[in-house]
């Protein structure tokens, strides 16, 4: 059997997942040889490149800020010796000859059941599309499609109705690390066993920009709701129009009318009024929007705050 203390990988990753997960390998004295650390968008308000940064340099870790790998870095790894590469929160293909001989396992950690939801954000649009289970796969990155490679290791995980995006990457996160956990016990024992994934059962997730969560209000509050709590306090948190401002909600719930029929609907149209917040009636049901905060204001406040009448409506 091998000696943990004796492995040399490499990680590729960033955000707040690849930080919890690296944050929790150091303190169990298991820290990279080297990284590729993702460099942020500018409009990304937490920047963890620098947390990682940081922590990395204290233990004498070289590493690169990187948003996509060079042909370089590429080279580097490939001569560098590594047993393997773990790559999390990583934003863009890597485009190597995995056929190569030489080259260490790269082990990919993914937010879905593969085959399902391959691709880009898959937890949110898993949230978006109202999932009642995701879970996260480790597999083996290869030559073949995005997220197509061997199943090393999968974890089934429970998405509550009321779950907003923060709670869930934190429970994700957490069977990350087990997960990780795992895959160095079994390398070590030189266990590790490979399963294909069923083809015929991918589905495929698309990139997403701010603009995909402007609300339609003709949409079900249940649509509406999965929208906000999918993207909360996030680059592309869902929002809405108020005389001609956009403004950004962090906090909704189901209203107290949800389950009214309405003779009368005007989709977006302000229903009930009370110091939690407003009531909003959307193409079938009601929203409760708890707080919500106008475009380049900073301030989240309770949206009654603003509005007084219930002629008012949302766009």
């Amino acid at each position: 059997m091998k000696d943990k203390k004796d492995l040399k990988y490499l990680f590729i990753g960033g955000t707040q997942s690849g930080y919890k997960l690296l944050k929790a390998v150091i303190s169990d004295d298991f820290h990279p040889s080297y990284a590729f650390i993702l460099k942020e968008d500018k409009h990304e308000k937490e920047k963890y490149s620098q947390k990682i940064s940081k922590m990395l340099s204290k233990r004498g870790v070289s590493f690169e800020l990187r948003k996509a790998l060079s042909s370089e870095d590429l080279g580097f790894i490939s001569r560098s010796g590594f047993d393997f590469v773990i790559v999390y929160g990583w934003r863009s293909m890597i485009k190597l000859d995995f056929n190569k001989s030489g080259l260490p396992l790269f082990a990919g950690i993914h937010n879905s059941l593969l085959p399902k939801y391959r691709g880009f954000a898959p937890l949110q649009w898993a949230v978006i599309n109202g999932e009642k289970y995701s879970g996260i796969t480790m597999f083996r990155i290869g030559n073949g499609d995005v997220d197509s490679g061997d199943i090393i290791r999968q974890k089934k995980i429970k998405i509550g109705d009321d779950e907003f995006i923060q709670e869930i990457n934190s429970k994700f996160t957490e069977a990350a690390i087990k997960l990780f956990t795992e895959f160095i016990n079994l390398y070590l024992k030189e266990e590790l066993r490979f399963r294909k994934q069923r083809e015929k059962d991918a589905t495929y997730t698309c990139k997403r920009i701010p603009e995909d969560s402007k609300i339609d209000w003709t949409k079900s509050s249940t649509e509406i709701f999965n929208l906000i709590r999918a993207t909360a306090d996030s680059p592309h948190s869902a929002y809405c129009a108020y005389k001609g401002k956009r403004y950004y909600i962090f906090e909704a719930a189901q209203g107290k009318f949800n389950n009214k029929k309405f003779s009368g609907r005007i989709c977006g149209r302000v229903y009930r009024i009370n110091d939690e917040g407003i009531e909003v009636i959307c193409g079938s049901g009601t929203l409760l929007i708890k707080k919500w905060c106008k475009i380049n204001s900073g301030n989240i406040v309770t949206p009654s705050l603003e509005i007084k009448s219930i002629k008012e409506t949302l766009s």
